[in-house]
């Protein structure tokens, strides 16, 4: 018989976490397999373990770009607006709400209910016995509506799968699946309520949603499935007015919710901005972080000249910033001005002073944002990093695997809210707070000791 061996280190990390911890810079983690046989236990055990290797100058040597490219480059980044839509004239107000307490446990329910839900599901034992081959059964989980994500279908490249399934099983390493995600709390005033480093339920439900996707995909390959967090908060975290020991307690946070409940086999949760760091790029005579913050500052100022002479450029960049003002640090002003006025610039009505500076602070947080965002991708920073990896997403794309979607809302931008009279855990899920509030929540769950709600409870 064999065994994997698959649990946390001493230092609470997993083995991938406290591997990258030492990583020296200009090198990467190169994962391999060894094993061993147990004379007491009769049984063959299956060793993870990574070695240091080094990243070709030319891999970390970043190249001008120029402003064409540039163009083309945030052009196609602009998606579809995921905004709100339909929203009223008059902004939600809040109801009276019950406080309630429970403990931390009540997580631990929640993964009982999705293990048995989602892992134990019919569908998957038809996707695993069925015809077709191990790409396509992959492809099948990842595109299924409870499991993955439909969208997955249509924008993953089964040629890719192929390939990263081929280079993972010649080596019996773990598939892996990147993810750049889970930065901090929003702190827009109609989005949360929640202190920036606090996730709640939202956050912890997604964690068992990837989780038992790893789960899934780990029927249909032979060895382990392991996600990689690159959690980006600690590199956004000064763009949004915050200090980025806010975006690492965040991260830390999620690390503990992942820790309590012994997913540490599926989840590993890195820092991006250390991933910038251990790359050690070299550019404009500058080197590792500096040289990045330079790359993404000579890319903000080729946005900034493309705009002020190409009106699509212009207005792709305002369709942006009216995104970003849902999710700058409003609450701030509430101090200033009437719910009402705060929710008119937030819908973008009216005109005041107040107005002007929420706009221009939207544009600022969105160059700064986009140029950061056309860097990560023309340094090819996951890439890089971990060649092996799938590259998966929260906003579905073409060519990324797109995360299970719980709500209309990234947890890290909206509550967790749960129908007393639905459908149990099935219809917890993360919206937007002035939905909550339009849905009639009117009790707020805390965990014991926690100032902020865990999740809402709407009839």
């Amino acid at each position: 018989m064999t065994g994997h061996l698959t649990k946390l280190t001493r230092s609470g990390n997993t083995v991938l976490e406290e591997n990258f911890s030492g990583l020296a810079k200009g090198t990467r983690l190169r994962p391999t397999r060894s094993d061993s046989y147990d004379f007491a236990s009769c049984m063959f055990f299956s060793h993870l373990g990574y070695e240091n290797e080094q990243i070709s100058p030319g891999e970390r040597r970043l190249r001008p770009i120029s402003e064409s490219e540039v163009r083309k480059e945030l052009l196609s980044a602009v998606r579809s607006h995921e905004g709100d839509t339909g929203l009223s004239a008059n902004p939600p107000r809040p109801r009276t709400m019950k406080h309630v307490n429970v403990p931390e446990s009540v997580t631990a329910d929640y993964l009982g209910w999705a293990e048995t839900a989602l892992v134990d599901y019919g569908p998957l034992e038809d996707i695993a016995k069925s015809d077709l081959d191990r790409t396509e059964k992959i492809l099948s989980v990842l595109a299924d509506p409870l499991l993955g994500n439909t969208q997955n279908r249509e924008n993953v490249d089964s040629v890719v799968i192929h390939q990263r399934l081929a280079m993972a099983s010649d080596g019996r390493l773990p598939l892996y699946l990147a993810l750049p995600a889970f930065p901090f709390k929003d702190q827009g005033a109609f989005n949360t309520d929640c202190s920036a480093d606090q996730p709640d339920f939202g956050e912890v439900a997604l964690l068992v949603r990837m989780h038992c996707l790893a789960l899934a995909l780990s029927r249909l390959y032979a060895e382990e499935v392991q996600w990689i967090i690159l959690s980006d908060g600690p590199l956004y975290a000064p763009f949004f007015g915050l200090d980025s020991g806010v975006a690492q307690r965040y991260l830390q946070r999620i690390r503990s919710f992942r820790d309590n409940l012994n997913l540490g086999s599926t989840i590993n949760v890195l820092s991006l901005l250390d991933l910038v760091a251990k790359t050690q790029y070299l550019y404009g005579g500058k080197s590792g972080v500096e040289a990045f913050a330079k790359y993404s500052a000579d890319i903000r100022h080729a946005l900034e000249s493309v705009s002020r002479k190409d009106r699509e450029v212009d207005d792709a960049l305002q369709v942006l910033a009216g995104d970003m003002m849902w999710n700058l640090d409003t609450r701030r002003y509430e101090q200033s001005m009437t719910h009402q006025e705060l929710w008119r610039i937030i819908r973008r009505k009216g005109r005041s002073p107040l107005r002007t500076e929420v706009s221009e602070q939207s544009r600022e947080t969105t160059l700064r944002y986009v140029s950061c965002n056309i860097a990560l991708r023309l340094a090819r920073v996951i890439e890089c990093q971990f060649p092996l990896a799938i590259r998966a997403t929260s906003h579905a794309k073409r060519g990324q695997v797109a995360i299970p979607r719980i709500g209309h809302v990234a947890p890290w931008n909206g509550v967790a809210v749960r129908r007393r009279r639905g459908r149990g855990w099935a219809d917890l899920g993360s919206v937007r707070i002035h939905r909550a509030w339009q849905q009639g929540a009117d009790v707020s769950v805390h965990l014991e000791g926690c100032g902020d709600a865990f999740y809402y409870e709407v009839p």
